[in-house]
């Protein structure tokens, strides 16, 4: 009987220092838990009030934006120098369009004259005067 008894109490401490390891482990990753849980509070803090720092940066440029549209000077002749400037771009800017697509037109017309040519279509003066004809009408 006391044999048992003594089996019985060596098995109990057995699990005893069982449970104290599993204890202890558990409260290591409780600890280590936690100090996860703060570092992650403090970089919510932290986000926060860069959020909070940014909000109130971005409220100054505002003010600081609005004050230098309320501080500009009213002028009479509304920059007329600059509707000018881009009025000229345009006119230049077209001009250049319309002088490509007369070069162009007349570099495909003078291909068309170069191939009757070679073509030894141009034979004459009545075959000069429709394609002379053909040019102008193409050209216009």
């Amino acid at each position: 009987m006391e044999d048992l008894h003594q089996d019985v109490i060596e098995s109990l401490v057995k699990h005893i220092d069982e449970l104290h390891e599993i204890n202890t482990s558990l409260n290591d990753k409780v600890k280590e838990l936690e100090l996860k849980l703060r570092k992650f509070e403090e970089m919510m803090v932290t986000e926060s009030n860069k959020r909070k720092r940014m909000k109130e940066e971005i409220q100054q440029v505002k003010v600081a934006y609005s004050h230098m549209e309320s501080q500009k000077p009213i002028s009479k002749n509304n920059n007329w120098r600059g509707k000018w400037m881009d009025v000229l771009m345009t006119i230049f800017i077209v001009g250049l369009l319309v002088l490509a697509v007369l070069v162009g037109s007349i570099s495909m017309v003078m291909q068309m004259v170069f191939r009757f040519i070679q073509e030894d279509r141009l034979i004459g003066a009545v075959n000069l005067r429709k394609c002379s004809v053909l040019c102008v009408m193409y050209c216009v």
